[in-house]
């Protein structure tokens, strides 16, 4: 009997292995101590930024990459988000270094989404999105380029929610090797002044 369960073990073991690698989440969130945006990165926890999900290292397929809290370069308060990406893919998503994080917002409302670069070498992409309850909504990618960023660049959008929705999601990826700086992201209704917090 013994012999049995001690081959059952060996047996299962590795399966279970496999299972629990399997249910990994592709991204990865540190909460912070409130529900706020966090738009500057100043609030951070175990080397990230909180409440803002991640592609980590790790869990990118064939990549090589950094994720700082940069306390040297910024624009707005005394940090800003850098990348450090030596290897990637171009695909986007979870294939890709990035971050995102979904918003509370009103429908049919114009926002106002700005954020600044420095880029040295990467391509990249933001894209938002609106939807009702995890329902697909509008998507929208406002920015891809590989341009040259030596210096604080601002960058600006409008995006119109849907009707009949609830959030507003902000994407960032990452689609080539170089090295970028995010700061000052900044999510602000026309008529909705309330300051964005997390969906989740």
């Amino acid at each position: 009997m013994k012999t049995t369960e001690l081959l059952l073990s060996i047996l299962l073991l590795p399966l279970l292995f496999i299972m629990m690698q399997g249910c990994n989440p592709y991204s990865t969130q540190i909460k912070g101590d409130n529900n706020n945006m966090n738009g500057s990165f100043e609030a951070v926890k175990e080397n990230l930024p909180v409440n803002w999900y991640f592609y980590p290292p790790g869990k990118v397929p064939n990549s090589d990459f950094e994720i700082i809290s940069d306390d040297k370069e910024y624009k707005e308060g005394n940090k800003s988000l850098k990348f450090i990406v030596r290897k990637c893919k171009s695909l986007g998503g979870r294939y890709s270094p990035g971050f995102f994080q979904d918003f509370n917002a009103v429908n049919n409302e114009t926002y106002k989404v700005s954020l600044w670069v420095i880029n040295k070498g990467c391509e990249f992409k933001i894209a938002l999105q609106s939807s009702e309850k995890g329902k697909g909504g509008p998507y929208e990618t406002v920015l891809q380029t590989k341009d040259s960023i030596t210096d604080w660049k601002y960058f600006e959008f409008f995006f119109k929610t849907a009707p009949a929705i609830d959030m507003i999601r902000f994407e960032a990826h990452i689609l080539s090797p170089g090295i970028i700086w995010f700061d000052d992201i900044r999510i602000e209704g026309k008529t909705d002044k309330d300051e964005r917090t997390l969906m989740h």
